[in-house]
């Protein structure tokens, strides 16, 4: 059986019509995450400044050493929860990001998978008889 170019073209579009939404679909998926990700570092560069002065100002009216050195670990140790509350939002992004990417293709791959099976069986019902000798 051969194919006309109105079947192969309907074919073509078919297939291609899934694989163009499933790369607007991941397209959107990356965006929302860029744009969560932007957010994020946004405000953590505006607390990161805040506390940066507020922290400068401290440190500045203290005339006891050891008073400077305790509140400058202080400090630190209160930088480094901070980092690590970011860290956990990170990740939250990129497993929302993970996640999202994960239902899309499972769910593009079984779409995909049951196009070829329906081809394939469409193309063995119209395929002429096998004729034994």
């Amino acid at each position: 059986m051969y194919f006309s170019p109105d079947q192969y073209a309907s074919a073509s579009k078919a297939f291609l019509e899934p694989q163009v939404a499933a790369f607007a679909a991941m397209t959107t998926i990356a965006t929302l995450s860029a744009e969560r990700i932007f957010a994020l570092n946004v405000a953590a560069a505006k607390a990161s400044t805040e506390g940066s002065i507020i922290a400068a100002r401290e440190l500045m009216a203290l005339k006891d050493p050891q008073a400077f050195f305790m509140r400058a670990s202080a400090l630190a140790k209160s930088r480094c929860e901070s980092l690590a509350v970011y860290n956990g939002h990170l990740a939250e992004v990129g497993t929302f990001a993970k996640a999202e990417f994960a239902k899309l293709t499972h769910a593009h791959v079984n779409d995909a998978q049951n196009e070829v099976i329906a081809f394939f069986n469409g193309f063995s019902m119209h395929a002429p008889p096998v004729q034994k000798t």
